[in-house]
């Protein structure tokens, strides 16, 4: 059974991702799905019984507990990640909040002048990137990417380098961090020209011609600076697959071996599918 909790290679191990809504007691609550994996997929018998198991902090990822559920019938346990969040990440792929809506860069920058106004009247709340440094960049209605594994590229783009000594205050990482970010971020969206990239273009919904421009202007980079900004651009292209955008890079992420096969659970029509998104027209 190919459950996350499995004894295989943590790439290998299939997640479910499904949207987490507020209960009554003002606590994060997963939509639990009634399939498990085996069961979506007919490996097993009929009839899951899916039951939460128990729930775990994490230090790094989503700011709440997640829900460990298990299925009677077939065994095993798994956990249940909010949207846009993978095993093992750190931080979020893609800018959505815990019931999968978008989080743009403009509602992302009201609520930072409402923190630096909290924080002026002795109040703290944590803050992340630099929202208005590339608000030019991208624009109000972009994502709010800083607030993703691309955090590190948005920082780049804007010239704001993360501090190479160690023991900053409100320092997001440091500059080797921030390199190796950048470097697995041109890999996750396959401007590194090695030959895997060629089965990305469909998955990311990304004509072959733009594909090759992008990786043509990330090769050409000199610095982190050029290079963080032919990430950026491709992003930009990439927020054109609209709302097949968290599908295309669980798709690119599990073709590259960084995580393993991806769910979703669809609870409108309550059935677990495996992430398999159509490629955008050129």
């Amino acid at each position: 059974m190919d459950l996350c909790h499995n004894p295989q290679p943590p790439a290998r191990r299939s997640f479910i991702n499904t949207p987490y809504r507020v209960c009554g007691e003002g606590r994060l609550e997963p939509e639990l799905p009634t399939q498990c994996i085996a069961g979506a997929t007919g490996t097993g018998e009929p009839g899951c019984v899916v039951v939460v198991d128990h729930r775990r902090g994490r230090k790094t990822g989503p700011k709440h507990p997640l829900v460990v559920a298990k299925c009677r019938k077939h065994g095993g346990a798994f956990t249940l990640y909010p949207p846009g969040f993978v095993p093992y990440g750190r931080s979020a792929i893609v800018a959505v909040d815990a019931q999968g809506e978008p989080i743009r860069r403009g509602d992302w920058s009201e609520q930072q002048e409402h923190c630096a106004a909290a924080a002026n009247e002795g109040e703290s709340e944590p803050t992340a990137g630099h929202a208005g440094e590339s608000e030019e960049l991208l624009g109000a209605s972009a994502l709010a990417w800083e607030l993703t594994i691309f955090g590190a590229v948005q920082d780049g783009a804007c010239a704001q380098a993360w501090p190479r000594g160690a023991g900053e205050p409100d320092a997001v990482g440091s500059w080797r961090t921030q390199g190796r970010r950048i470097a697995a971020a041109a890999e996750l969206l396959g401007l590194t020209g090695d030959a895997q990239d060629g089965p990305l273009v469909g998955p990311m919904g990304i004509s072959a011609l733009r594909q090759k421009e992008a990786t043509a202007a990330y090769q050409r980079a000199g610095g982190y600076q050029s290079r963080a900004r032919a990430i950026t651009e491709s992003l930009s292209e990439l927020e054109k697959s609209g709302g097949r955008l968290l599908d295309q890079l669980l798709m690119a992420g599990y073709l590259r071996g960084r995580w393993g096969k991806p769910w979703r659970w669809d609870a409108s029509r309550q059935r677990l599918r495996q992430v398999q998104p159509q490629a955008r027209s050129p």
